[in-house]
């Protein structure tokens, strides 16, 4: 019996020790991501945590892209550059949301030599141009949508001379709840009339006489701000009934998918990653998909764009090099961060650009 009583002790004594040896492992791993987040050089504002996408998303856009029967040999190939040879630092922001993006690029650009510091910070698109333009700050800006005429006069005005380079297509999503089955298709003045009628009968009578929600990203990126064209602003829509507004787009989708006869949009990528969480709703008979936003047969399709000052491009190298870097690698990162990839056509403008401006033969 003293046997057995010892030999238990003996296993127990050995099964507490790998116990132990496993919670020390997973401590110096938690301690290497701390630091990790806490590296200087990676100084991104997060603004997702994405829930892990469905299985199906890569197969449909890469079912997409085989479909379209790009030939490589028409793709532009940027010069090759060498990030291990490339110093000086950075000066990057934009829109919180391209942030996983410009995440991921940075990274890989850091896996292949760059040793330097990219000071990277999140916020509006409207004030990331602002700054560009009226402040002279930053090397390098992502934004969810082009310059206007004005903000491109504002910046010649104060000796800036901006230059666009599409990256990667974007869509906002009209989503309801899942079992919101009664609304199958709105059509743009229907869709202005969900951010002014108090009920969903209100806006069409055979629709449920229930209150409507509604979800919305804060008042300056609101669908009348960015679509001026496709809404009437002979009524601006300035905090409807019934409204919530978010900073983000993750409790946005956590509260609108718990919501019945709540409505809102999200961007592509936080669809993507919650698509069992909604249902989307087709504008104007076209629902976002990889082919309809792609094509820009989806009403909100948009591009997604990168700034950066002429004089800055040509006067820093690191700049130079990381928007070459950037275009070169984009569709190699760009699932991962839920966006879809431009069209050949559009990247090789944005290669273009960039070989104009560095005046370099193709």
């Amino acid at each position: 019996m003293r046997f057995f009583s010892w030999s238990n002790r003996f296993l127990l004594g050995l099964l507490l020790l790998a116990i132990s040896a496993c919670q020390n492992t997973r401590s110096r791993n938690q301690e290497e991501n701390n630091q990790t987040l806490d590296d200087p050089s990676i100084q991104f504002t997060e603004e997702l945590t994405f829930l892990e996408p469905p299985s199906q998303r890569s197969l449909t856009n890469q079912r997409f892209r085989n479909s379209q029967q790009i030939s490589a040999t028409n793709a532009i190939a940027l010069p090759t550059i060498q990030p291990l040879a490339i110093t000086g630092d950075i000066e990057l922001s934009g829109s919180l949301a391209i942030a996983p993006l410009n995440d991921l690029i940075y990274k890989r650009f850091i896996r292949e030599g760059y040793s330097g510091i990219i000071n990277s910070s999140g916020i509006y698109s409207d004030t990331a141009i602002q700054l560009f333009c009226e402040s002279g700050k930053f090397d390098v800006i992502t934004v969810t949508r082009p310059m206007s005429d004005q903000e491109l006069a504002t910046c010649q005005a104060n000796n800036r001379q901006p230059l666009d380079f599409a990256i990667a297509k974007d869509a906002l999503v009209v989503v309801v709840h899942r079992q919101d089955n009664f609304i199958k298709n709105l059509t743009l003045p229907r869709l202005t009339q969900l951010f002014q009628a108090e009920k969903w009968s209100d806006v069409n009578s055979t629709w449920p006489d229930e209150s409507i929600e509604r979800f919305l990203i804060t008042p300056e990126t609101l669908l009348f701000d960015l679509f001026p064209e496709k809404f009437s602003r002979e009524e601006p829509i300035i905090n409807p009934l019934n409204s919530n507004f978010y900073k983000f787009y993750q409790p946005l989708t956590q509260e609108l998918s718990a919501t019945r006869y709540g409505f809102g949009y999200i961007n592509y990528p936080s669809y993507q990653f919650n698509a069992k969480s909604f249902r989307a709703v087709p504008v104007e008979g076209q629902i976002a998909s990889a082919e309809t936003v792609q094509t820009g047969v989806y009403p909100f399709s948009r591009s997604l764009f990168l700034y950066t000052d002429l004089n800055q491009l040509q006067q820093k190298p690191q700049v130079s090099a990381f928007i070459n870097f950037y275009l070169t690698n984009v569709d190699q990162e760009i699932e991962k961060a839920g966006y879809l990839p431009l069209g050949e056509q559009e990247l090789n403008q944005s290669k273009n650009n960039w070989l104009k401006a560095m005046d370099v033969d193709k």
